[in-house]
């Protein structure tokens, strides 16, 4: 076939062509009728985001960006309706490959693109403050996402006789928000009566920006007598016993350990929020407002006043007490709307179409190999020390393996934002593939899930270059993965594959017995990268794996 061809770029709408939000489902069809052959390099998605909560500065997820919000991707042919292509938990595969194959230039380009915005300040790309304190104006932003998730379409996928097809059927299905969206400022909520956070600057730093007031929150047992260092507003003045609809929160010279802030241009209290406190001489009365109706800054050493609904009779509140914006109260949510696939459209010779027509009517028909993705899901219940996980897998052709730990049960603004895995003070693992120790003895993970920044296991992370690396990921970033943390195996050489239909893979993991170790019920998301083949053969259609 002729290489030799021109490509137009042809934009086609959703079926419905509407605003889309939050577990709703988009359909783009490509007829054949409109382009016989896609070619995918160029081929690119194209939405406006805009974040529409009325009480929180938020955005998608720093590292995904627009990807965040979108949670499978389906490829349908039209003619039958054989899926050809399922590829589940999209966002966290992508936030994967951006994670370890991104420099700060191929950042820049990101944020151009893909509405990927690290910034969590009183103004990112998704929201600015402005006017009177606590109030903010969301924003709408364009992106273009190539579809590198997707082994049909991504930007190094070979051509797609869309004409031998029928054409095909894109599906996508949108996230929900507490797994999507992240919150400014994540750590300075609360969700009474339980818990309230750590202070996440410190123990998880950002790779090349320390974003002031965001990152990640862990939870805690409540205070006792005080709150954590780094984790609540210092309340500035005494106030009486009773229904009380005000506040002042010191600003410029906190107690020790208190969040200074300046109210004008990193102010976190919006209208709307509710505020939880603290009672030191109670040694933890839990009372909360209710909705804040202004934030009005008194200017310098005055401190930030903050006037609220009464809902409950207050204790005496005494300087250097503590307060939280409470979490549950958060509202946002986010829209897609303006969608559109810019479809690449190889504008092939009539011979060339000829062809590949004869091709696919031969004994055997025409084949297409392309790289994708199955996803296999296992449950790591907490405390247990040493879970084992047995993947039964169906890909004849496998290249690598990368498992991603998950937090199911994500909460808007108290988890960590929600890209992030969860190491949960892991000590060691080990693979049994074919009856066999691989490697021989367990990767040592104790570093890396110390949390501690810059912390490094040298085996752990050339095992994770090379899983990667045969994900035709290219592992450019490679330090401080703590925030990112997963385990990988790649499966086969260069130019070869490995038959994970015939062996089994086991994965064996060891955790710490310490009392801060293992607290969290996870999710283990195994991703395996294999190579498929699409037969096209007499008008018929089939996908073997």
């Amino acid at each position: 076939m002729s290489r030799n061809f021109e490509t137009i770029t042809k934009s086609i709408n959703s079926v419905r062509n509407t605003i889309y939000s939050p577990g709703d489902v988009i359909e783009i069809d490509v007829p054949a009728s409109d382009v016989a052959v896609i070619n995918p390099r160029g081929t690119k998605l194209k939405f406006n985001v805009e974040m529409t909560g009325s009480n929180v500065c938020s955005q998608p997820d720093g590292t995904a960006g627009a990807f965040s919000c979108i949670k499978t991707v389906q490829i349908f042919d039209l003619n039958t309706n054989t899926l050809l292509e399922q590829i589940d938990e999209t966002n966290h595969l992508v936030s994967m490959q951006k994670h370890y194959s991104k420099t700060p230039s191929i950042v820049n380009n990101w944020e151009l693109q893909h509405g990927q915005c690290s910034n969590h300040t009183p103004s990112s790309l998704y929201y600015t403050q402005q006017g009177a304190v606590g109030l903010v104006v969301n924003n709408k932003v364009e992106c273009v996402l190539d579809l590198q998730m997707s082994g049909l379409l991504k930007q190094s996928a070979p051509l797609l006789p869309n004409i031998l097809i029928g054409g095909i059927r894109i599906r996508i299905t949108l996230e929900d928000v507490p797994r999507s969206i992240t919150t400014y400022p994540c750590a300075r909520v609360v969700n009474l009566p339980e818990t309230i956070p750590y202070d996440v600057n410190t123990k998880y730093p950002d790779e090349w920006a320390q974003c002031a007031g965001g990152g990640i929150t862990t939870a805690v047992a409540a205070p006792s007598p005080n709150p954590p260092a780094n984790s609540f507003y210092d309340i500035k003045t005494a106030t009486l016993a009773g229904a009380i609809t005000t506040i002042v929160i010191d600003n410029t010279a906190p107690v020790a350990g208190a969040i200074a802030f300046d109210p004008t241009n990193n102010c976190q209290i919006k209208v709307g929020q509710q505020l939880v406190f603290w009672d030191n001489a109670t040694n933890g009365t839990w009372i909360t407002s209710g909705e804040v109706t202004a934030v009005t800054d008194l200017g310098g050493a005055l401190g930030l006043q903050v006037d609220f609904v009464n809902v409950n009779v207050f204790p005496v509140f005494s300087p250097n007490d503590a307060c939280w914006i409470a979490v549950s109260n958060l509202r946002t949510n986010y829209q897609i709307s303006n969608l559109e696939l810019l479809v690449s459209s190889a504008e092939m010779s009539t011979e060339d179409l000829r062809s590949m027509v004869a091709k696919s009517s031969t004994t055997g028909g025409m084949n297409i190999d392309y790289k994708s993705w199955n996803l296999y899901r296992d449950n790591l219940q907490a405390l247990v020390s040493n879970p084992q996980v047995t993947l039964d897998c169906t890909e004849r052709r496998a290249l690598s393996l990368v498992q991603l730990p998950y937090n199911p049960n994500a909460v808007l603004g108290q988890e960590r934002p929600p890209m992030r895995t969860i190491n949960d003070e892991g000590l060691n693992y080990s693979y049994t593939i074919a009856n066999r120790n691989t490697p021989s003895r367990p990767v040592p993970i104790n570093r890396v899930s110390s949390n501690v920044a810059l912390a490094f296991d040298a085996i752990h992370g050339l095992e994770v270059e090379k899983a990667v690396h045969r994900c035709d990921v290219e592992p450019r970033f490679m330090c401080n993965n703590n925030n990112y943390f997963l385990i990988g195996r790649a499966l086969s050489r260069k130019e070869h594959s490995f038959n994970a239909n015939s062996n089994n893979i086991r994965l064996s993991i060891l955790y710490s017995t310490a009392a801060t170790a293992n607290l969290t019920n996870k999710v283990l998301e195994s991703f395996m990268y294999h190579i498929r083949r699409l037969n096209i053969s007499n008008g018929s259609v089939s996908v073997s794996y």
